[in-house]
């Protein structure tokens, strides 16, 4: 009887031993689970770190005669000749203040504006020495506009490379200009290189015309 009796208390012990055993496995697994849960959450969640606007600081050119506005960075300037007003100038040029000598690069642009004739030619002439690439059509404010790089062969001293746009808005035609100079640099005759075009761009992004 004693022997059954150890027998039935060992059996009951082990009963007791697997189920708490099993109970704390189980909970172990839902603890993983849960890490597992929260991980895959922080994973998946986008980062909601805020953008830097590169143009917050830029300031606005406003030409109140041919009415249009331009945003450029804040340590760019316009220049006229003879100390003309810029806000009515017909032809700014409007670039950083580089130091060609220390080997800085150059960017500037000519801001021309016209009468809108209806055709969107260059005012310039271009000679059978000079070439013209990668012609386009776009828009700029809704109105219809050609760019297109241009190489003026007979500029000293090995010829020069001009990015161009020109856009009519039925009252004015504009057209822009830009280049870039470095000290040092070697001018192909066939390709352009352009090193910061891409500042460029978001300028002529920012330009608005106003009536």
């Amino acid at each position: 009887m004693r022997q059954r009796g150890f027998a039935l208390i060992f059996v009951i012990l082990i009963v007791l031993v697997v189920g708490v055993a099993a109970f704390f496995v189980g909970a172990s697994r839902e603890n993983i689970h849960s890490i597992q849960n929260q991980l895959a959450v922080k994973q998946s969640t986008p980062s909601t770190a805020p953008t830097t606007n590169p143009m917050s600081n830029w300031k606005t050119y406003t030409n109140t005669k041919y009415l249009y506005e331009i945003k450029i960075p804040a340590n760019w300037t316009v220049g006229t000749k003879g100390g003309a007003d810029e806000s009515t100038f017909s032809s700014p040029v409007i670039g950083n203040n580089c130091k060609y000598d220390s080997g800085e690069l150059c960017q500037q642009f000519y801001f021309e504006a016209s009468t809108d004739d209806g055709k969107l030619e260059p005012s310039f002439i271009i000679s059978s020495n000079d070439k013209v690439i990668n012609k386009k059509e776009s828009t700029i404010n809704g109105y219809k506009a050609v760019e297109f790089e241009y190489f003026q062969a007979l500029y000293f001293p090995s010829g020069r490379w001009q990015y161009v746009i020109i856009v009519g808005n039925g009252k004015f035609k504009y057209q822009l200009n830009y280049e870039e100079n470095q000290k040092g640099d070697t001018i192909s005759p066939t390709n352009p290189t352009w090193k910061e075009k891409t500042l460029f761009d978001q300028i002529v992004s920012t330009l608005k015309f106003t009536k």
